[in-house]
Parts: C-alpha cells; structure tokens; sequence
C-alpha cells in the first residue's frame, strides 16, 4: 500500500471516528426520522421477524407489495443486524468503514487515470469533502452506493486494462447491486454496455463477450426482486414502483423541484404508502396495486406537463441548479445546518462548488490535452455517465444524497487540474500558470453562486430536536425547539401541530385552544389539525364538539387511523355504543397490528352487548405484543 494512501486512511479514520463521537452524542442519535426509520424498521423486520411498525407508524405492508422503495440498502443492512442485532451505533461504525473503502476506491480509480500525484491529491479532496463522513453517519444509503459505484468504475478499468473479460461480470452485478440501491442506475446499464464494447482494444469476439458478461452480470443481481415483485402483486416491476409517483411528486402544481409534495400528497412518509395508495384507488372507483398507482400517478404527471410546458421548463431549470448547485439540498436533516453546528465538519473545507469548479476547468484541459485512445474513451464514458445519472433525475426531484454519488468521480478531474497548476509553476510557465489558475478563480466563482436561491429550512432543523426531545420525555426542551422552528418560519404547519398535542398533553388548554384556532385559521383541510382540535375539546368534556372535530377531519381523510379512534371514542363517550363500533371496526381493518383498535373495538362490543365478539377481538388482542398493561383488561 503506498504511504501516501496510508497515511489518508488513517486520517480518514481519526476523523471519522471523533466524527462519530459527535453524533451519537446528539440527542436524535437514538431516534431516526422518515426515511431512516423506514430504513431500519425494514433491515430489523427482516433479521428478526418482527414486522411490527414503530410506536406511531401505520404499518407500510412491505411485504404484501411490490417494492416502492429501492431494497439493496435495507437488505444489506438486515445483514449487519442479523450479526449485531438492530444497533444504529453498529451501522455507523460499519458505514464509517465503507467510508473508508470509497477513500482507497477513490486513490485506485484516480491512479488508474491519471498518476500518483493525482491519486494522492484526489483522496486528500475526499478526505476534507464533509459530505462523505456526514452521510456515512445517517441510516441512508449514500455510503453503500458510493462504495459500490466506485467499485463498478474501477472494475471496468480494470477489466479493460487486464483484458480479462470475467472482470466484466463482477462489474456487471456490481452495476446490479447499485440498482438495487439507485434504481435509476438501471438507465445506465446499456450505455456502460456500449462503452464496453467502444473501449476495448480486443478482437470484436472479446468485446462482445465483455459487454455481454457485464449485461449478464446486471440482470443475475436484478432479476431476483423482479421475480419477487411479480410474485407478490402480479406486476413486472424491474425493482420499485415508485417512478410514478416521484414523478408527480417533481410535476405538480405546488413542485418546487426538492420537496416530496403533490396535491393530496402532504406531511407523509413512505409508512403512509398503503394508505395514499387507498386514497387513490377510491378516486378511481377501482383496487389498485402499486404499479397500477405509479401509473395513475404517472399519467398526472404527464397531464399536467403537456399543460404546463412553460413552468415545467422552468421547474427542469431549477432542478438543475438544484443539482449543481453550491448548498446540499435536503430531505430528512437539514444537512447544511448540520455541518454549521458539528464542529468536526466545519473543519472539513472542500466543498461541492470547489470540486466542480477544479474538475470542469480539468475535464477542458484534459480534452485538449494530447491522450491515449483508449484512455480518452475512457474519461468520455465516465462523463457520459456523470450527465446520464445526473439528467436522471431531473424529471423527478433532486437532494445533495444523490449527487454525492458522482462527486469521487469528478475528483481525479480536480485533482489533474490542480496537478496541472503545479507543472506549470514548477516548469516556469507563467502564462500557462495564470490561463489555469484564472480558469480555476472564474469557474469555481459560478458554481458557488446559489442561482436556484435554495434556503435550508432551519425550522425542520429545530423540529428534528423537538421530536427527539420529546421521544425522551424532555417536554421544556421539546417545546423550546417547536417555538424555534415556528420563529424560524411562523408558517410552518408540522411544528404548530406538535406544539398543539404538546401544550394539551401538558393540560395547558387555554395555549393549545389558541393554537388551535391558529391551526384551523392555517390548514383548515388538514386531518391531523381537525384531530387535534377534536382532541383538545375532549380533553375539556365537550364530546359533542369532539365528535363533530372528528367527523370534519374524517371528511378529509376517511382513512386517518387515529381520527377513526378517537371519533369511535367520542361516540362511545356519548353513549351512542352502535354508532362507535363501525368506526374501531374499520380501524383494525386499516391498522390490524395495532393493540389500541382491537382494544376499543372488544370493549365497545362487551359494552353493546355482543360478548361472543369481544371475546374474538380479545383473543386476537392477546396475539399481539403488548406495549403496557392497559390492555390486560377492558
């Protein structure tokens, strides 16, 4: 191993490792959000076999579906887990190493290209970009595609500079995994194909053969969940059925290019699926599966695309300023807020406008640069596949976590740009040093203008402390932090909610009546804000006015599990027991795994006079883990 990698790695390692520290001293370490949690609810149900969703979640019924999120990262993570047990300390600390293999990775894939120098300047970039340590902490799956995505471009130098097609094999179920993980890399695949056959110097049997061992390769690692998905739901899906969905979610008329929103599509996580999927199948007056959603969803999208050329021109612009641009743009943390509170990050100076600046002004030099044929085919494929992958996702919506995947591939570009600095004030050339590093001072200067004006969202920062706090029962902190959200952007709905259930499960009624009214002033279409006003006025005795909260929510989202109940409640309250039982009924037919309906669903019928029933849905309660011992009798 040469020194000069070594020497990377282990400070890669100490600064990973202090990193770490850091986060699992935070006190949202213990608590993953949206996506994370998904994530490792998915990864423990499969190494335990408890399908059981977290406290508060609907059940995301992934096993009764094809796959709308992309599996390759929860399966590789039920790996871990069936050694370590659902730890998130042990996935970080195994996502820190693969972390570190992307550092070799990248010192290989540089090497290959280009020369030592190269290499070595390429994993230093590597080492001081923040944004590899900082995912690699998150229950994402950045680090894994990363790793793999290296893994497939040094295969394919490899291959071709060994002349050992079987290379291509490995390369092609490297290209299969990384599928699994980025699906949309599956558009990738036949240009790699191509590129195979466009770059080797062997006999056109030897090319063929490669190219046809790399697509082989590919469709051993995918075919498997196709079968699966087919099997489960009747449909051919390739690997998720989520394209038309994100689709909409990128072409609506509330899209702004990075948020998962859409009309009827609100304050949701990939745990709400089955039930947006329900709501969607009653507008169309028929069962769909997810595919047969995706392409309802879909043909929305389109819809309003051949209506809307104009913005969705503009919608693809801002995307792709988005893409490009000098922020990390977010979806679970608010990851720029995050490196400007870790004192570990904020040391880590290289940043996304550097690299792109460097390597942009290295990729023209390079091209005019005097280079081997094949090593010229080479560097063309891979930025064929940079602006591919990158195009990609242009229809859709676009975060920092996708882009970080295209990054180590930029820097062996960088890093000859900056070698090419160093020949020319090493060899006396001024005039040639000046041409670089204007080039360099020009480039670099646009791409750190925010031209898509992307502002991090400070209030989903504060409310990320919030719920965390309030998971640990830490109520004066958690509404510290749900004041700070709202003062960050006093529109903000999901913070205003929190404080609502806050302030009323603290008795503070006449606060929370405020809010409420505020609420009801803000979203008055909003479910959850009708549950919580139902709620408060439960709290005060008013049943009356409880019922009629609940039934307005109701009107809004007929399958609001916790509306259900506590519109059952309420009408049991009353005593009106025959009117409640329809809607506990209804509720363990949406949510059977969750104790509280088939609870309230066998007290209403003992209480309506039908035991034979209750003791059924007793018998089925006692199947169930149960979280207290609230359920041990009526």
């Amino acid at each position: 191993m040469p020194m000069s990698l070594l020497i990377v790695l282990i400070a890669g390692a100490i600064v990973r490792v202090v990193f770490l520290s850091e986060v699992q001293s935070d006190v949202r370490a213990a608590y993953p959000d949206l996506d994370g949690l998904y994530h490792h609810y998915w990864a423990r149900a499969l190494a335990t076999g408890d399908w059981v969703p977290p406290p508060g979640q609907p059940d995301p019924q992934i096993r009764e579906h094809a796959f709308i999120k992309a599996p390759g990262y929860p399966y590789a993570l039920s790996i871990l887990y069936r050694l370590t047990g659902p730890r998130l300390a042990a996935a970080r600390t195994v996502q820190t190493g693969l972390g570190l293999v992307s550092v070799a990775l990248v010192y290989i894939l540089a090497l290959r290209m280009f020369d030592r120098r190269a290499a070595a300047i390429s994993t230093v970039m590597y080492l001081l970009c923040w944004i590899f340590p900082y995912y690699e902490s998150q229950l994402q799956e950045t680090s894994l595609a990363v790793a793999l995505w290296l893994a497939l471009w040094v295969l394919l130098l490899s291959g071709g500079t060994e002349r050992n097609s079987f290379l291509f094999l490995a390369a092609g179920l490297t290209s299969g995994a990384l599928a699994l993980v980025r699906p949309n890399i599956l558009l990738l695949i036949p240009l790699l194909a191509v590129g195979i056959f466009w770059i080797q110097a062997s006999s056109p049997v030897v090319r063929w053969r490669a190219a046809g061992l790399f697509l082989l390769g590919a469709m051993m690692a995918v075919l498997p969940v196709t079968v699966r998905n087919f099997r489960v739901s009747g449909d051919v899906v390739p690997i998720t059925a989520g394209s038309g969905l994100n689709l909409y979610i990128g072409n609506n008329p509330i899209a702004n290019g990075y948020t998962g929103i859409a009309p009827g599509i609100q304050s949701w996580s990939t745990f709400d699926l089955p039930r947006i999927v329900d709501q969607l199948s009653d507008e169309e007056g028929k069962k769909l599966t997810y595919a047969g959603a995706s392409a309802v969803w879909k043909e929305r999208a389109l819809s309003y695309i051949r209506g809307h050329p104009g913005r969705t021109l503009s919608l693809m612009i801002q995307k792709s300023l988005l893409f490009w641009g000098p922020l990390e743009v977010s979806v679970d943390q608010v990851d720029e807020l995050e490196r400007n509170a870790s004192p570990v990050l904020r040391l880590l100076l290289v940043r996304f406008p550097l690299i792109l600046g460097l390597s942009f002004v290295g990729c023209v030099f390079w091209l005019l640069a005097r280079v081997g044929e094949r090593e010229r085919r080479f560097g063309i494929l891979v930025l064929a596949a940079v602006a591919v992958y990158s195009a990609s996702f242009l229809p859709f919506t676009v975060t920092g976590r996708y882009r970080a995947q295209i990054i180590p591939l930029l820097l062996p570009w960088a890093a000859y740009s900056l070698v090419l600095l160093w020949n020319a004030g090493a060899g006396r050339e001024y005039r040639r040093l000046a041409m670089v590093l204007m080039s360099i001072l020009a480039v670099t200067a646009l791409t750190s203008v925010n031209w898509a004006g992307y502002k991090p969202e400070k209030e989903k920062w504060h409310l990320s402390y919030a719920l965390a706090h309030a998971k640990q029962s830490n109520w004066e902190a958690a509404e510290k932090s749900l004041r700070l959200s709202i003062e960050a952007n006093p529109g903000f709905v999901r913070s205003w909610k929190y404080l609502a259930s806050l302030l009323i499960a603290q008795e503070r009624y006449d606060e929370a009546g405020e809010v409420v009214d505020r609420l009801m002033k803000m979203a008055p279409t909003d479910p959850d804000v009708w549950d919580r006003a139902g709620t408060l006025s439960s709290r005060l005795g008013l049943w009356e006015e409880a019922s009629e909260r609940f039934s307005r929510g109701l009107e809004y989202d007929a399958r609001h599990v916790t509306l259900l109940i506590n519109k059952g409640t309420s009408e049991a309250a009353l005593g009106r027991i025959e009117e409640a039982i329809p809607y506990f009924e209804k509720v363990t037919k949406l949510a059977p795994h969750l104790p509280e309906g088939w609870f309230d669903l066998g007290r209403a019928y003992d209480q309506g006079g039908r035991p034979d029933d209750a003791v059924r849905a007793r018998e089925k309660l006692l199947q169930m883990r149960r979280p207290s011992g609230r359920y041990d009798k009526w």
